[in-house]
């Protein structure tokens, strides 16, 4: 059975909506980092988006209401290093642990997700242009416009 329409164009301008967001979130993380910290748990969890990737931390420098060297809530800074991120990292010591992702990885993913999508939608409504069936490729020369697929039971395509 063929996909709703409105699935196939949901995932494909959603993947290119998504993937053009984290591409310009990419380029405008190298001018700048933002970061969040929680005020609530211990050990102190935060999240960055600096130099073209996302970083999850934990601060393992004291308890709440301690003086540490961080502050709760959103903070942004202007980026001194200016280079990319390209390629995933971890870190654990004593202070503090943090994984990076960087955010090309995902964006890669929702263009390939989006171009298969569309692809797949671009061969289906050519095969149905051509008198076959959109699921199996089954010739439906000669059958009624509203009548099933004999071979797979799919519904009659759309005009």
């Amino acid at each position: 059975m063929r996909p709703h329409p409105r699935i196939f164009k949901t995932i494909k301008w959603g993947g290119v909506v998504i993937g053009v967001l984290l591409c310009a979130a990419t380029i405008s993380s190298a001018r700048g980092w933002v970061t969040w910290y929680s005020a609530s748990t211990y050990p102190n969890f935060g999240v960055t988006i600096f130099g073209g990737a996302v970083s999850i931390q934990q601060n393992k420098m004291g308890y709440v209401g301690e003086s540490v060297s961080f502050w709760p809530g959103w903070r942004t800074w202007p980026a001194g290093d200016r280079s990319i991120r390209w390629w995933p990292a971890c870190s654990s010591n004593t202070n503090e642990s943090f994984v990076r992702a960087p955010l090309w990885m995902p964006a890669l993913a929702s263009f390939i997700a989006s171009a298969l999508a569309w692809r797949l939608d671009t061969l289906a409504t050519r095969r149905a242009r051509v008198g076959k069936c959109p699921k199996c490729s089954y010739p439906r020369a000669g059958l009624a416009p509203s009548s099933p697929c004999p071979e797979c039971g799919s519904a009659a395509p759309s005009a």
